[in-house]
């Protein structure tokens, strides 16, 4: 099962990336992005989308998200 995870959460991570979004940090289960404040409120609604899209193969495990806007690395 973990492994399957990961799996879910690299697709969303490429999904992200080919989007635009690379992450700057990735810790265990979290990506953490770089985004430019004023554009945060537009962006945070598109990194959603694009991660809890499931991929083809993981049809019905689709990836929870819990989304926090900072302007420091937190956990």
């Amino acid at each position: 099962v973990q492994a399957s995870c990961r799996d879910i959460l690299c697709d969303a991570w490429l999904a992200c990336a080919d989007a635009g979004f690379l992450p700057v940090l990735n810790v265990h289960d979290e990506l953490v992005f770089e985004v430019p404040e004023d554009e945060a409120p537009q962006i945070v609604p598109e990194i959603r989308r694009l991660m809890t899209t499931c991929s083809p193969w993981a049809e019905g495990l689709p990836l929870g998200v819990d989304i926090t806007v900072s302007k420091f690395y937190t956990k």
